[in-house]
């Protein structure tokens, strides 16, 4: 999961893994973080109980890319100390990595999505 404060301007990741059918760590991060919007894969829906998410936007696959999150994360963060290791765990992050690629990619351009 990747979450962009408009705010603040930051980018929030998470990574974990799900262990039921019932989403409730996703659930919980929605209602941390409370988002208006959300951009997902088509072939991914939204869990049940999103109140407060007035928009759904469906992006392709091809824009949720571990390689340009990578990119665009460490060209985002290259002042932060905490970047520099970012090859590192390149591997091991790479779903949040994808997701913050897909996010990035929306708030740069909205109309790119469909």
């Amino acid at each position: 999961m990747a979450g962009f404060d408009l705010r603040s301007a930051s980018l929030h990741l998470s990574q974990y893994s799900e262990t039921s059918s019932s989403y409730q760590n996703t659930k919980s991060l929605l209602q941390f973080y409370d988002p208006v919007v959300l951009v997902v894969p088509p072939n991914k829906y939204a869990p049940d109980g999103m109140v407060g998410i007035s928009e759904l936007v469906l992006m392709a696959c091809g824009c949720f890319d571990d390689t340009k999150g990578a990119v665009l994360v460490k060209n985002l963060a290259a002042k932060e100390p905490s970047a520099h290791g970012l090859d590192a765990y390149y591997k091991q992050y790479y779903p949040c990595l994808s997701a913050a690629a897909a996010t990035i990619k929306w708030r740069l351009n909205p109309l790119f999505c469909f």
